[in-house]
């Protein structure tokens, strides 16, 4: 939600600075997430562009493509003798400016770049002769202004500027413009009244009063006569659960055009791009105010019997529509739609049909307001994977009891700007809410919040906020919700409002001193205690990983049909989502890989290596309702550079170091060959290696539907498991006082012998072994032979209670040697 710091203070004026309400948005629970404003330095690249107006066009005489524009920058105020008209016609100033854009015309308004002036692209505007002709300025696009990154052509601007006016007056270009997010129970807050209402009672400033429109407190008398031929229209809901009120009011003989400009430049600075005056005034209405409109055509929709119909119904079998975006959507019977006699016009709540639409031309109008069902425009939106600014609005729920004041701010503006008529009745179907009230007590709000909060300062937040019905009762007090805090159900609710704005900064710790506070202390602190310690093994393996170069990655827990079928579990297996935002987000994960997947193409198509992991939970099947969630951790090395057999040992030796830094040590882990994968297994302290997970090469299915190199591995692992042996496995072992002696072993070995025998082989032999560690491996057929290899350990010998002689440490390493000569045939190299 985008909020306009001047539209903010048409409904409230506070002497506070723009980073001050920034941040007492943010405290107070809606985030302002960024502020934009051109700096000075921005702001004076438009000190040379004024509004001017084209008076004449004449073809370049050298130049087929360009084109010779008179252009008048400045104009005179209105004299009344012919002295002081002579005198302003003095003061005009015409400029002639060769132009190659094709869509300009006479009497269009334009921006126009002075000589001395210096775009924001960096293109400086010099007197300068084009073919032989001389160009006094320039006719800027808007891309050229640096309002656009793609517009073809001259910005043409509104008829009613004033020519002269320095564009940064014109279009508002030194608006301060806050960037909230809102959180889904917050829809009050999507309208910039709801904004200065928080903002009201965060500053304790009162609102500027606001005239309350309405079309039935308008007497007819007042009304202009219209004086053209009357439409009958008919209006029936018929399913009332769906759409609890609709309203709707006809405008005759409006004239659609170009919207003011002082309206497209707040639409444009809220991020909604201008189409006609018409269509303009219900998005602004609807920003202002939190109430979607919806503007049909009304000589579009279809009569029986010489009166309009429109109908509110669900769909019927096999309907369509073209909607505004000109798509064609397949409706189906749970979607609810406004229909005329023929077909579905609009999809209720989201976006209006392309045959109905109010364009050049239009002549009679049909205003639509309404309340929707959230939860129903919600399926709809996402089955049809179709969203607006109205569905954003009604899926978190509109302020029903000021549907009337929205329709009759829009027939209002309408009338002032195209020009309109209103029809005298109002089409209004469906019952007012009833007030909701809740029970409550200060004491209950002060236990809530461990601060003591009096009645009266109760009383007067909530009025600030808009909870005006508030009646002191003998256990407390009973508050009316205002009918546009749909979030507002439980006591608690009241206590949360009274917190945020009164501040939980500055709310003061307590302890409190009873002996079941005590416990329930205590046994928080081991909880604690506990967390801390997962958080700590947690941050031990991200560590390892960010040593080995790997990235974190934080990927959604969903996916779609396509990704779940490369996990090995049918779509029938995993846990489908009810609602889902799209096809993509339908099932939750029951594996790291797919979205790991996804996030490794796309880091491959800009960098050569990608070493990602990601840390998650994923969500198996089992024999309950509830899903068995496990904590995994996977990654994935792509290395187009490096064979898959290299990119393999990495991964293997990444593992291996996770074990050292949880104190599992290389010989403790198993590896099984499994076709292209190998299952890893870790020994517990019974001595019994249990599964944690699998590593290898990325599958032929997923390497082709992610275009990822076949050498590319990839692991996943239970981090639940892996953690569980880890922290079995811990046990004390004391230091031993007296100083180690290390000795460099150097062997020969087919192939074929695995580095874990050997270093198995070594502790058998020898008790004084503190450590084995591989630091060379070298293969070379010439040097050493076909299918050997060459293996160089560090090997450690310490003693818990001697220092040990040399004599003792070359015994040691003799009867190693003997060992490996026998038990594997190893060759001990000099």
């Amino acid at each position: 939600m985008k909020l306009p710091l001047s539209w903010l203070n048409e409904f409230i004026k506070i002497n506070a600075t723009p980073e001050k309400i920034a941040e007492a948005l943010t405290l107070s629970g809606s985030e302002v997430e960024h502020t934009s404003r051109r700096t000075p330095e921005e702001l004076a690249r438009f000190d040379k562009v004024v509004v001017g107006q084209i008076l004449e066009i004449q073809k370049h005489p050298f130049a087929d493509k360009l084109q010779i524009a008179k252009v008048r920058i400045s104009q005179p105020a209105s004299r009344n003798s012919q002295l002081k008209i002579q005198d302003a016609r003095s003061k005009m100033q015409d400029l002639t400016i060769v132009c190659g854009a094709s869509n300009i015309a006479v009497g269009q308004i334009v921006p126009v770049a002075l000589i001395g002036a210096v775009l924001p692209n960096g293109m400086a505007i010099e007197r300068r002769k084009i073919r032989d002709v001389e160009s006094e300025g320039m006719l800027c696009s808007a891309k050229e202004l640096g309002l656009a990154e793609d517009a073809a052509g001259i910005y043409i601007l509104s008829q009613d500027l004033k020519i002269g006016t320095p564009l940064v007056e014109a279009l508002g270009l030194d608006e301060i413009i806050f960037d909230l997010d809102i959180t889904p129970n917050r829809g009050d807050c999507l309208s910039i009244r709801g904004l200065a209402r928080e903002v009201s009672a965060i500053f304790k400033k009162k609102s500027l009063p606001h005239p309350e429109f309405s079309i039935k407190k308008n007497p007819v008398s007042s009304i202009k006569k219209y004086q053209g031929p009357k439409m009958n229209l008919s209006v029936r809901v018929e399913d009332k659960k769906l759409c609890p009120k609709y309203s709707a009011h006809i405008v005759y003989d409006v004239k659609v055009g170009e919207s003011p400009q002082w309206m497209k430049n707040r639409l444009l600075a809220i991020g909604i791009r201008p189409i006609n005056n018409i269509v303009d005034i219900t998005n602004y209405v609807m920003m202002e105010l939190g109430q979607p409109l919806h503007a049909f055509d009304a000589d579009k929709i279809s009569s029986v019997q010489s009166e309009k119909l429109i109908i509110v119904r669900k769909a019927r079998a096999g309907e369509r529509i073209v909607a505004l975006d000109n798509k064609v959507y397949e409706l189906n019977q749970e979607m609810l739609v406004i229909a005329d006699a023929e077909r579905p016009i609009a999809i209720a709540g989201i976006m209006g049909g392309r045959d109905s639409a109010v364009e050049q031309g239009t002549k009679n109008i049909i205003l639509e307001a309404a309340q929707f069902d959230p939860a129903a425009v919600r399926k709809t939106s996402k089955t049809l994977n179709l969203k607006s600014d109205s569905s954003y609005r009604f899926e978190r729920g509109i302020d029903a009891l000021r549907i009337e004041q929205a329709l009759g701010r829009a027939v209002e503006m309408i009338e002032q700007i195209a020009g309109g008529t209103r029809d005298p009745k109002l089409y209004d179907i469906g019952k007012t809410p009833k007030p909701r009230n809740i029970k409550t007590s200060a004491e209950f709000i002060s236990n809530r919040l461990g601060k003591e909060i009096y009645a009266n300062e109760i009383k007067t937040i909530l009025a600030s906020l808009g909870f005006t019905d508030f009646k002191i009762q003998d256990t407390g007090f009973k508050i009316q919700v205002p009918s546009w805090r749909n979030d507002i159900k439980i006591p608690e609710d009241i206590a949360e409002e009274i917190g945020r704005i009164s501040g939980y900064g500055k709310i003061t710790p307590t302890i409190s001193g009873n002996d079941s506070t005590v416990q329930n202390n205590i046994r928080a602190r081991r909880q604690e205690i506990s967390i801390a310690k997962s958080i700590s093994d947690i941050r031990n393996v991200k560590d390892v990983l960010i040593c080995a170069g790997f990235s974190e990655c934080l990927l959604y827990s969903f996916y779609g049909e396509r990704y779940a079928e490369l996990t090995g579990f049918k779509t029938a297996d995993h846990f489908q989502v009810a609602n889902p935002i799209n096809p993509d987000q339908e099932y939750l994960r029951t594996s790291l890989m797919p979205r790991l997947y996804e996030a490794g193409e796309k880091n491959f198509n800009n960098f050569p290596e990608v070493r990602i992991f990601e840390i998650g939970r994923i969500f198996l099947p089992s024999f309950e309702n509830l899903p068995d969630e496990q904590k995994m951790l996977a990654g994935i090395l792509i290395d187009a550079e490096k064979s898959a057999m290299d990119n393999f040992r990495e991964i293997k030796g990444v593992i291996e170091a996770l074990g050292r830094r949880l104190n599992i040590e290389a010989n403790d882990f198993q590896w099984s060959v499994n076709g292209s994968k190998t299952a890893i297994s870790a020994k517990d302290a019974n001595g019994e290696f249990k599964q944690i997970g699998f590593c290898g090469l990325i599958d032929n299915r997923a390497r082709e539907l992610f275009k990822i190199p076949a050498s590319s591995s990839f692991f996943e692992i239970s981090l639940t498991k892996f953690l569980e042996i880890a922290t079995t496995r811990r046990q004390y072992k004391k230091i031993s006082e007296f100083p180690a002696s290390t000795r460099d072993l150097a062997i020969v070995v087919e192939k074929s012998v695995t580095y874990k025998s050997v270093t198995d082989e070594i502790k058998q032999t020898s008790s004084l072994l503190a450590e084995a560690e591989l630091f060379d491996y070298f293969e070379d057929e010439k040097k050493i032979g076909k299918d050997k290899k060459s293996l160089a350990l560090h090997l450690v010998f310490q003693s818990s209670d001697r220092t040990l002689t040399s004599e003792e440490v070359d015994g040691e390493m003799k009867k190693i040697v003997e060992r490996l000569e026998t038990s594997i045939q190893a060759q001990a190299r000099k």
